[in-house]
Protein backbone atom coordinates (compact mmCIF):
# COMPACT_ATOMS: atom_id res chain seq x y z
CA UNK A 1 0.00 0.00 0.00
CA UNK A 2 1.23 3.17 -1.04
CA UNK A 3 -0.12 6.07 0.85
CA UNK A 4 0.67 9.78 1.23
CA UNK A 5 -0.32 12.39 3.94
CA UNK A 6 -2.72 14.84 2.79
CA UNK A 7 -4.63 16.02 5.94
CA UNK A 8 -3.39 16.82 9.28
CA UNK A 9 -4.64 17.08 12.61
CA UNK A 10 -2.68 19.09 15.35
CA UNK A 11 -3.28 18.87 19.22
CA UNK A 12 -2.05 19.91 22.42
CA UNK A 13 1.52 20.38 23.23
CA UNK A 14 2.77 16.72 24.38
CA UNK A 15 0.19 15.37 22.81
CA UNK A 16 -0.33 15.34 19.26
CA UNK A 17 1.13 17.33 15.89
CA UNK A 18 -0.23 17.76 11.94
CA UNK A 19 0.30 15.67 9.21
CA UNK A 20 1.79 16.82 6.04
CA UNK A 21 -0.77 17.64 3.11
CA UNK A 22 -1.79 17.94 -0.23
CA UNK A 23 -4.45 20.39 0.17
CA UNK A 24 -6.79 22.81 2.39
CA UNK A 25 -6.52 24.70 5.46
CA UNK A 26 -5.85 24.32 9.60
CA UNK A 27 -8.17 24.57 12.70
CA UNK A 28 -8.11 24.93 16.86
CA UNK A 29 -9.99 24.14 19.84
CA UNK A 30 -11.91 25.75 22.45
CA UNK A 31 -11.45 24.33 25.08
CA UNK A 32 -8.42 26.24 27.60
CA UNK A 33 -5.88 22.62 28.89
CA UNK A 34 -3.01 23.47 26.42
CA UNK A 35 -1.37 25.15 23.35
CA UNK A 36 -1.85 23.64 20.18
CA UNK A 37 0.95 22.70 18.08
CA UNK A 38 1.02 23.01 14.26
CA UNK A 39 2.70 20.68 11.95
CA UNK A 40 1.52 20.81 7.72
CA UNK A 41 2.90 21.03 4.40
CA UNK A 42 1.87 23.75 1.97
CA UNK A 43 -1.71 23.56 1.47
CA UNK A 44 -2.17 21.70 4.57
CA UNK A 45 -5.23 21.11 6.58
CA UNK A 46 -5.24 21.12 9.95
CA UNK A 47 -7.73 20.50 12.75
CA UNK A 48 -7.17 21.54 16.17
CA UNK A 49 -8.56 19.01 18.30
CA UNK A 50 -7.43 20.02 22.19
CA UNK A 51 -5.49 17.30 24.27
CA UNK A 52 -4.41 18.74 27.29
CA UNK A 53 -0.91 17.26 28.84
CA UNK A 54 -0.26 13.08 28.63
CA UNK A 55 1.40 11.53 31.61
CA UNK A 56 4.08 9.62 29.67
CA UNK A 57 4.39 7.13 33.03
CA UNK A 58 7.82 5.23 32.37
CA UNK A 59 10.03 4.33 29.60
CA UNK A 60 12.19 5.64 26.88
CA UNK A 61 11.70 7.84 23.88
CA UNK A 62 10.58 5.22 20.48
CA UNK A 63 9.72 1.46 21.24
CA UNK A 64 7.75 0.43 24.09
CA UNK A 65 10.72 0.17 26.81
CA UNK A 66 11.21 -3.34 26.31
CA UNK A 67 14.16 -5.45 26.21
CA UNK A 68 15.97 -7.92 23.54
CA UNK A 69 14.89 -10.80 25.33
CA UNK A 70 10.80 -10.05 25.18
CA UNK A 71 8.54 -8.20 22.93
CA UNK A 72 9.48 -4.37 22.52
CA UNK A 73 5.94 -3.57 22.05
CA UNK A 74 2.86 -4.36 23.56
CA UNK A 75 1.12 -3.68 20.24
CA UNK A 76 -2.36 -2.94 22.18
CA UNK A 77 -3.06 0.45 20.67
CA UNK A 78 -6.67 1.39 20.13
CA UNK A 79 -7.76 -1.55 21.66
CA UNK A 80 -10.73 -1.48 24.04
CA UNK A 81 -9.95 -0.74 27.79
CA UNK A 82 -11.60 -0.10 31.01
CA UNK A 83 -8.08 0.25 33.37
CA UNK A 84 -4.37 0.08 32.29
CA UNK A 85 -4.20 -3.65 33.25
CA UNK A 86 -6.40 -4.61 30.33
CA UNK A 87 -3.30 -2.74 27.50
CA UNK A 88 -0.57 -4.73 28.31
CA UNK A 89 0.47 -6.58 25.37
CA UNK A 90 -0.51 -10.39 25.35
CA UNK A 91 2.78 -12.03 24.61
CA UNK A 92 4.95 -13.35 27.37
CA UNK A 93 7.66 -10.22 28.02
CA UNK A 94 5.79 -7.54 26.89
CA UNK A 95 7.06 -4.44 28.51
CA UNK A 96 3.71 -3.28 29.86
CA UNK A 97 4.02 0.48 28.95
CA UNK A 98 0.63 1.45 27.10
CA UNK A 99 -1.98 2.67 29.07
CA UNK A 100 -6.19 3.47 29.20
CA UNK A 101 -7.25 5.91 28.56
CA UNK A 102 -9.49 5.91 31.71
CA UNK A 103 -6.69 5.58 33.74
CA UNK A 104 -6.01 9.74 33.93
CA UNK A 105 -3.89 9.58 30.47
CA UNK A 106 -4.24 13.08 29.84
CA UNK A 107 -4.59 15.89 32.20
CA UNK A 108 -7.56 17.48 30.64
CA UNK A 109 -10.22 14.69 30.32
CA UNK A 110 -10.35 11.25 28.82
CA UNK A 111 -10.87 12.73 25.37
CA UNK A 112 -12.18 9.73 23.33
CA UNK A 113 -16.28 8.75 24.32
CA UNK A 114 -15.00 5.21 24.26
CA UNK A 115 -11.60 4.40 26.17
CA UNK A 116 -8.71 2.78 24.40
CA UNK A 117 -5.37 1.82 24.59
CA UNK A 118 -2.63 4.34 23.85
CA UNK A 119 0.86 4.12 23.57
CA UNK A 120 2.51 6.85 26.10
CA UNK A 121 5.77 7.16 24.82
CA UNK A 122 7.31 9.59 21.75
CA UNK A 123 6.76 7.33 18.29
CA UNK A 124 8.68 8.05 15.14
CA UNK A 125 6.54 9.91 12.39
CA UNK A 126 9.44 10.93 10.08
CA UNK A 127 11.08 6.93 9.58
CA UNK A 128 14.25 7.87 10.49
CA UNK A 129 14.77 11.09 8.12
CA UNK A 130 15.94 14.25 8.23
CA UNK A 131 13.97 16.29 6.57
CA UNK A 132 10.74 14.24 7.48
CA UNK A 133 9.97 12.14 4.59
CA UNK A 134 6.60 12.97 4.19
CA UNK A 135 5.27 9.13 4.86
CA UNK A 136 2.75 7.69 7.18
CA UNK A 137 4.33 5.65 9.72
CA UNK A 138 3.26 3.12 12.10
CA UNK A 139 4.02 2.68 16.11
CA UNK A 140 3.44 0.24 19.00
CA UNK A 141 4.61 -2.29 16.69
CA UNK A 142 6.99 -2.67 13.86
CA UNK A 143 7.04 0.38 11.10
CA UNK A 144 5.57 -1.34 8.01
CA UNK A 145 3.47 -4.36 9.19
CA UNK A 146 -0.11 -4.92 8.61
CA UNK A 147 -0.29 -6.03 12.53
CA UNK A 148 1.05 -2.84 13.67
CA UNK A 149 -1.85 -1.13 15.56
CA UNK A 150 -1.00 2.81 15.72
CA UNK A 151 -0.15 5.74 13.31
CA UNK A 152 2.20 8.34 14.51
CA UNK A 153 1.17 11.84 14.12
CA UNK A 154 4.22 14.88 14.20
CA UNK A 155 3.76 16.63 17.46
CA UNK A 156 6.35 19.47 15.96
CA UNK A 157 6.43 22.20 13.16
CA UNK A 158 8.07 21.00 10.73
CA UNK A 159 7.70 17.08 11.81
CA UNK A 160 10.94 15.76 13.54
CA UNK A 161 12.36 12.54 14.08
CA UNK A 162 11.59 10.95 17.60
CA UNK A 163 8.80 13.53 17.99
CA UNK A 164 4.85 12.47 17.53
CA UNK A 165 2.05 10.55 19.42
CA UNK A 166 0.91 7.36 18.76
CA UNK A 167 -2.93 6.99 18.04
CA UNK A 168 -4.79 4.02 16.83
CA UNK A 169 -5.03 3.08 13.15
CA UNK A 170 -8.29 3.23 11.32
CA UNK A 171 -9.00 2.73 7.56
CA UNK A 172 -11.99 2.95 5.10
CA UNK A 173 -13.29 2.14 1.65
CA UNK A 174 -13.83 4.25 -1.45
CA UNK A 175 -17.56 2.81 -1.42
CA UNK A 176 -18.83 5.58 1.09
CA UNK A 177 -18.96 2.68 3.80
CA UNK A 178 -17.93 3.32 7.48
CA UNK A 179 -14.46 3.08 8.96
CA UNK A 180 -13.31 0.56 10.72
CA UNK A 181 -10.78 0.29 13.22
CA UNK A 182 -12.26 2.61 16.05
CA UNK A 183 -13.70 1.43 19.33
CA UNK A 184 -17.22 2.36 19.65
CA UNK A 185 -17.99 5.82 19.41
CA UNK A 186 -14.55 6.79 18.98
CA UNK A 187 -14.27 8.74 15.10
CA UNK A 188 -11.94 8.08 12.15
CA UNK A 189 -9.92 11.07 10.99
CA UNK A 190 -8.23 10.76 7.56
CA UNK A 191 -4.81 11.02 7.09
CA UNK A 192 -3.95 9.40 3.83
CA UNK A 193 -5.22 7.66 0.88
CA UNK A 194 -4.00 4.40 -1.55
CA UNK A 195 -4.23 5.33 -5.21
CA UNK A 196 -3.05 2.02 -6.37
CA UNK A 197 -6.26 0.40 -5.64
CA UNK A 198 -9.50 1.10 -7.75
CA UNK A 199 -11.41 2.43 -5.88
CA UNK A 200 -9.35 4.41 -3.71
CA UNK A 201 -8.92 3.52 -0.45
CA UNK A 202 -7.57 5.34 2.86
CA UNK A 203 -6.29 5.20 6.50
CA UNK A 204 -6.81 7.36 9.48
CA UNK A 205 -6.39 7.75 13.31
CA UNK A 206 -9.06 7.60 16.15
CA UNK A 207 -9.35 10.67 17.72
CA UNK A 208 -12.78 12.41 19.96
CA UNK A 209 -16.00 11.79 18.79
CA UNK A 210 -18.57 12.80 21.36
CA UNK A 211 -21.33 14.61 20.15
CA UNK A 212 -23.45 14.88 23.35
CA UNK A 213 -22.25 14.99 27.50
CA UNK A 214 -23.79 11.74 27.65
CA UNK A 215 -21.32 10.24 25.26
CA UNK A 216 -18.36 10.85 28.12
CA UNK A 217 -17.49 8.87 31.27
CA UNK A 218 -19.56 10.36 34.38
CA UNK A 219 -18.50 14.03 35.37
CA UNK A 220 -16.95 14.78 31.77
CA UNK A 221 -18.54 16.93 29.82
CA UNK A 222 -18.53 16.98 25.95
CA UNK A 223 -16.97 19.89 23.82
CA UNK A 224 -19.01 19.69 20.95
CA UNK A 225 -16.97 22.01 19.22
CA UNK A 226 -14.26 19.43 19.05
CA UNK A 227 -15.79 16.17 19.74
CA UNK A 228 -13.72 15.41 23.03
CA UNK A 229 -14.49 14.37 26.16
CA UNK A 230 -13.02 17.17 29.11
CA UNK A 231 -13.16 17.80 32.39
CA UNK A 232 -14.09 21.78 32.02
CA UNK A 233 -15.13 23.02 28.73
CA UNK A 234 -14.72 26.64 27.77
CA UNK A 235 -17.72 28.30 25.67
CA UNK A 236 -16.03 29.37 22.61
CA UNK A 237 -16.27 33.47 22.32
CA UNK A 238 -16.58 33.64 18.48
CA UNK A 239 -19.72 32.29 16.60
CA UNK A 240 -19.58 29.44 13.81
CA UNK A 241 -18.45 31.11 10.77
CA UNK A 242 -16.18 34.39 12.19
CA UNK A 243 -13.18 35.14 10.53
CA UNK A 244 -9.85 33.59 12.54
CA UNK A 245 -6.57 33.56 12.37
CA UNK A 246 -3.70 30.97 13.36
CA UNK A 247 -2.02 33.23 15.82
CA UNK A 248 -5.47 32.93 17.41
CA UNK A 249 -5.36 29.23 16.94
CA UNK A 250 -2.75 28.76 18.96
CA UNK A 251 -4.21 30.83 21.89
CA UNK A 252 -4.87 28.68 24.99
CA UNK A 253 -7.76 29.05 25.16
CA UNK A 254 -8.84 29.71 21.53
CA UNK A 255 -11.82 31.97 20.85
CA UNK A 256 -13.36 28.61 18.61
CA UNK A 257 -12.29 25.85 16.77
CA UNK A 258 -10.22 27.65 13.94
CA UNK A 259 -10.01 25.94 10.73
CA UNK A 260 -6.96 28.20 8.76
CA UNK A 261 -5.07 27.44 5.61
CA UNK A 262 -1.35 27.26 7.10
CA UNK A 263 0.20 29.22 4.48
CA UNK A 264 -1.99 32.45 4.61
CA UNK A 265 -2.55 31.86 8.67
CA UNK A 266 -6.70 32.67 7.66
CA UNK A 267 -9.54 30.91 8.80
CA UNK A 268 -12.39 30.60 10.07
CA UNK A 269 -14.67 29.07 13.37
CA UNK A 270 -16.64 25.87 12.96
CA UNK A 271 -16.73 22.33 14.89
CA UNK A 272 -16.22 19.12 14.04
CA UNK A 273 -18.65 16.35 12.67
CA UNK A 274 -19.15 13.22 11.16
CA UNK A 275 -20.23 12.57 7.61
CA UNK A 276 -23.93 11.71 7.95
CA UNK A 277 -24.00 12.92 11.87
CA UNK A 278 -26.38 16.04 12.71
CA UNK A 279 -24.05 18.31 13.73
CA UNK A 280 -23.56 20.67 11.54
CA UNK A 281 -26.29 23.55 10.95
CA UNK A 282 -28.73 24.28 8.06
CA UNK A 283 -26.47 24.72 5.01
CA UNK A 284 -23.79 23.52 5.85
CA UNK A 285 -22.54 19.85 5.66
CA UNK A 286 -19.65 17.91 6.88
CA UNK A 287 -16.36 18.21 5.05
CA UNK A 288 -14.20 14.58 5.69
CA UNK A 289 -11.69 15.95 2.87
CA UNK A 290 -11.52 12.80 0.58
CA UNK A 291 -10.25 14.31 -2.69
CA UNK A 292 -11.84 13.90 -6.14
CA UNK A 293 -8.45 13.41 -7.81
CA UNK A 294 -5.37 11.52 -6.07
CA UNK A 295 -1.72 11.52 -7.11
CA UNK A 296 -0.49 7.89 -8.23
CA UNK A 297 2.32 6.87 -10.01
CA UNK A 298 5.19 9.24 -11.32
CA UNK A 299 3.03 12.06 -10.15
CA UNK A 300 0.06 11.16 -12.37
CA UNK A 301 -3.41 12.16 -11.72
CA UNK A 302 -5.87 9.78 -10.99
CA UNK A 303 -9.96 8.95 -9.91
CA UNK A 304 -9.92 9.52 -6.48
CA UNK A 305 -13.29 9.01 -4.02
CA UNK A 306 -16.69 10.03 -5.65
CA UNK A 307 -18.32 10.21 -2.06
CA UNK A 308 -17.29 10.58 1.54
CA UNK A 309 -17.42 7.79 3.73
CA UNK A 310 -20.20 7.77 6.13
CA UNK A 311 -19.53 8.45 9.88
CA UNK A 312 -15.86 9.78 8.74
CA UNK A 313 -14.36 12.73 10.54
CA UNK A 314 -14.70 16.34 9.53
CA UNK A 315 -15.56 20.09 10.16
CA UNK A 316 -18.87 21.42 8.96
CA UNK A 317 -18.44 23.82 5.92
CA UNK A 318 -21.16 25.95 4.63
CA UNK A 319 -22.46 24.85 1.10
CA UNK A 320 -21.54 27.35 -2.03
CA UNK A 321 -21.68 27.16 -5.52
CA UNK A 322 -18.51 28.00 -7.75
CA UNK A 323 -18.32 30.69 -10.21
CA UNK A 324 -15.98 28.51 -12.03
CA UNK A 325 -13.63 26.04 -11.85
CA UNK A 326 -12.52 23.49 -8.96
CA UNK A 327 -11.90 26.11 -7.11
CA UNK A 328 -12.30 30.35 -7.13
CA UNK A 329 -14.66 32.47 -5.35
CA UNK A 330 -18.15 32.02 -4.48
CA UNK A 331 -21.49 33.66 -4.72
CA UNK A 332 -21.02 35.86 -1.50
CA UNK A 333 -22.20 32.97 0.97
CA UNK A 334 -19.00 31.51 2.38
CA UNK A 335 -17.42 33.35 5.36
CA UNK A 336 -14.36 35.43 5.61
CA UNK A 337 -11.18 33.72 4.88
CA UNK A 338 -12.40 31.22 2.75
CA UNK A 339 -13.36 30.19 -0.87
CA UNK A 340 -15.46 27.87 -2.54
CA UNK A 341 -13.86 25.11 -3.58
CA UNK A 342 -15.17 21.87 -5.25
CA UNK A 343 -12.04 19.23 -5.07
CA UNK A 344 -13.54 17.00 -2.67
CA UNK A 345 -16.31 14.15 -2.54
CA UNK A 346 -18.40 15.66 0.02
CA UNK A 347 -19.16 18.63 -3.17
CA UNK A 348 -18.34 22.48 -3.58
CA UNK A 349 -17.88 23.82 -0.02
CA UNK A 350 -16.22 27.10 1.39
CA UNK A 351 -12.73 26.31 2.67
CA UNK A 352 -9.57 28.75 3.66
Amino acid sequence: MSLRKWFGVAVASAVVGGLAGTSGCSSSTSSNNTTPNDASSEGAVIRHPDGSTVDTGTGGSGDDGGDSSGPQFDSTTGKACKTDTDCKGAAPGSPGVNKCTTDVLFSGGELFPSGVCLLPLPCDPCGGMTPCDNLIHGCDGPDGSPSTPGICLPNTNPPAVGKGLCLPACSFKGDGSAPTGCVGKDTCNAIGFDATTSPPTGVGYCWGGCAADTDCATGEKCDTTTGLCLKTVTPPTKALGDGCTMTEANMSPPPCNCVYNPMSGLGFCTEVCTVGGTQCPTGWFCEAQEPTTLTGANDASVAGFTMQNMGLGGFCVPSCTVDGGAMGTDSGTCPPNTTCQNTNAGGPGCIP
